[in-house]
């Protein structure tokens, strides 16, 4: 992976990049920062410090083999005030695209806002922001580019070496300063604070999964605009002084769950709990240090020029060696020892070669001057070759100490850079375990249920091997609560034009009084559509009126029935679960069409001779069977009788005039003293009175029983 970051300063790219890094990525950054820490310390990548154009990025993008090219937004994305600071966001993200589309880089991505899901009008910024999507996207879609937009909450983070680069971190220093802090919303404006490395987290999965699009990525966790001002009043340790201006917005938390569905990204540091803590520590960083004194400036000054520093140090230790060569003239004791040898020794040790052959060359002028000093003649030193020996004494000291110096730390850097090699790679390795045992567990998890799922099959099968349409189905309802692990499956049979009306046959127990009993599938349409055309549906959208998954039952092309499961946990929402789903509803249909195959090639033993009115016996097996269905599953139905207004009566006539007034979970039959009735299923004492009224309009007149 090959990464180009494009833009100034950015709290999530230098997350992402760190992370990426970790992750054995080549990264690199195009700023026209000329100064700015961009990542850690031990985060190693080219930076190029230019202005950002079509030259530069074609340079960059054509000789480094990118593989994704990340444009940074935060001054628009954390409302920083002044436009012109900002420089035009439209005309770097212009250089950019021309660039990859031009030197085949084949991947966009671009940091954006969760505030731009919103239509009304937003910050000036904002809006710079929402262009520039908008550019990139019909850019990308022309030029056949991936494109990857991430929209991202506003950040908060900790450690981070500049608070106010993001929103939270520059009231937080406004309000240390003793000014007044501008924050840009109205007070009860709900805002989602996400943690630079939650973010870096979610862009990485992104990546991994090779996604494009827009994916919102938010904490989930909103804080409302004077809970953010109060806590970096207290962060600051200052009174609460903020002007709020008039930007009246309220995150939608809905949108925090398609990324941890799609990538199973969750985050980890909440601003309710972090956040305070986080903003202190930033404040500390940046707090400026008290005027320093005379030494630590001359300190900073020698540290920031070692070779000048290790020569004042040489030079001290010169004019101290001097010192005590004279000194050591006058004792008896120290008069045989070389102290230029000495100093020579050290220094060599001490600095290396360069040092060393200085501190030979300055032994060599003193050891002269004292020659000097004593009488000698200067041709004397020229022509005697013992006087030599002093002289290449020192240079042979001067050499290989410094060599042998200058090797030991090089020894020391290499084994410095390998150990801090290794600790990176430690690291990785240890965070790849992490991620790897927790795959194992869920695996292993999978792998057990699966084989649970598995076992149960044969006697999943040998229940829905009954010839009773009615039993089948709740029998159905028990098997896909074992293989779902869910207590909320519903049965629906399917009616009316376009089989728009979805009504409840059977459902678990839980759920019997929550749900209704007529759906009216067409005022969803996502799930209308799907069950149409026989796919599965899968409520990715989270709509709360919408059954978490569900699949219909078809029968010649055309849906008859629909099985939904209801409050399925989050964690269910597996490509596992959806197998298990599927196969499930093909088991139920094969059994179900059979069952309906066998009770039309056996009519005349269930109905009475052209009606769909069930014979004494079949209709008291019919109650019975609902009866026992009622007592598991909590499945309330009316009966009432049912006869015509006029004074003709015969079966015939009055069920081709109650047929159309009749719901499909709904059924006739005759009892044992030779009356028709009718059984309404999930109608209780308060749902019979809109019942009658329907079939007293169609010129019936109905009769309840208890």
């Amino acid at each position: 992976m090959r990464l180009l970051f494009v833009g100034g300063y950015d709290i999530a790219g230098g997350a992402i990049a760190s992370r990426m890094y970790r992750e054995g990525a080549q990264i690199a950054w195009l700023t026209n920062d000329p100064d700015a820490q961009l990542w850690g310390e031990k985060i190693h990548g080219r930076v190029f410090r230019q202005r950002i154009s079509r030259g530069s990025c074609g340079q960059i993008l054509d000789g480094g083999a990118v593989d994704c090219a990340v444009l940074l937004t935060a001054p628009w994305r954390e409302l920083a005030s002044g436009g012109a600071s900002r420089g035009s966001l439209l005309e770097m993200l212009d250089a950019v695209l021309e660039e990859a589309a031009a030197t085949g880089t084949r991947k966009v991505c671009l940091l954006s806002s969760e505030m731009l899901a919103e239509e009304e009008p937003l910050d000036a910024g904002l809006e710079e922001l929402r262009a520039a999507e908008r550019l990139a996207e019909a850019f990308c879609r022309q030029h056949d580019v991936s494109l990857l937009v991430v929209r991202m909450g506003l950040l908060f983070d900790k450690d981070a070496s500049r608070p106010r680069a993001y929103l939270a971190g520059r009231l937080a220093a406004e309000m240390a300063a003793g000014a007044q802090a501008r924050c840009p919303f109205a007070p009860d404006s709900r805002l989602d604070l996400l943690s630079a490395s939650d973010a870096a987290d979610a862009f990485l999965r992104l990546y991994n999964l090779e996604a494009d699009g827009v994916h919102t990525v938010l904490s989930g966790a909103s804080v409302t605009a004077r809970e953010l001002c109060a806590a970096a009043a207290r962060a600051a340790g200052a009174p609460e002084n903020v002007s709020y201006g008039t930007l009246d917005y309220a995150c939608d938390e809905g949108r925090a769950e398609a990324v941890r569905l799609l990538c199973g990204w969750m985050p980890f540091h909440l601003f309710a709990e972090e956040g305070e803590e986080h903003l202190r520590k930033d404040l500390r960083q940046e707090a400026p240090s008290s005027e320093p004194t005379l030494c630590a400036r001359w300190r900073q000054l020698a540290q920031g020029h070692p070779l000048v520093w290790e020569t004042v140090q040489n030079l001290i230790l010169f004019v101290v060696a001097c010192l005590f060569a004279a000194l050591a003239e006058d004792w008896s004791d120290l008069r045989y020892v070389d102290v230029r040898l000495l100093y020579v020794i050290i220094i060599a040790i001490c600095f290396g070669m360069r040092q060393g052959l200085l501190a030979t060359v300055l032994a060599c002028a003193s050891y002269a001057v004292s020659l000097l000093r004593s009488g000698i003649d200067v041709s004397y030193l020229g022509y005697s070759v013992s006087t030599w020996i002093p002289f290449i004494v020192y240079g042979v000291a001067g050499a290989f100490g410094g060599y042998w110096s200058d090797k030991k730390n090089d020894e020391y850097d290499t084994l410095s850079r390998e150990f801090a090699e290794q600790g990176q790679r430690y690291d990785l390795l240890k965070d790849l375990y992490r991620e790897v045992v927790a795959l194992k567990n869920r695996l292993q998890k999978q792998i057990v249920t699966s084989r649970d799922s598995i076992n149960q099959f044969y006697s999943i099968a040998s229940e829905l091997e009954s010839d009773d349409p009615r039993m089948l189905l709740a029998h159905a309802v028990s098997a896909i609560e074992q293989a779902m692990e869910s207590k909320g499956v519903a049965i629906y049979l399917l009616s009316g034009e376009g089989r728009r009306w979805a009504r409840l046959a059977v459902c678990s127990a839980a759920w019997s009084g929550a749900l209704s009993p007529s759906l009216d599938l067409q005022s969803i349409p996502a799930l209308y559509g799907r069950v149409m055309h026989g796919r599965v549906f899968v409520n990715v959208a989270l709509d709360a009126r919408s059954p978490s998954i569900a699949m219909p039952i078809m029968q010649d092309g055309e849906p008859l029935a629909v099985v939904a499961v209801y409050g399925m946990p989050m964690e269910h929402f597996t490509q596992d679960f959806e197998n298990r789903f599927q196969t499930m509803v093909k088991m139920v249909r094969d059994s179900l069409l059979r069952a309906f195959a066998h009770r039309q090639e056996n009519q005349e033993q269930f109905f009475l001779p052209h009606t769909q009115i069930y014979r004494p016996d079949a209709f008291s097996r019919e109650l019975e069977t609902l009866k026992k269905i009622d007592e598991t599953y909590g499945c309330p139905y009316s009966v009432a009788r049912v006869r015509r207004a006029q004074r003709v009566q015969s079966s015939w006539a009055l069920y081709r005039q109650a047929e159309p007034l009749l719901r499909a979970t709904d059924f006739m039959g005759v009892g044992a003293d030779d009356e028709v009735r009718a059984v309404f299923l999930y109608v209780d004492g308060p749902r019979r009175q809109q019942i009658q009224e329907r079939l007293e309009s169609g010129g019936l007149v109905v009769e309840w029983e208890d």
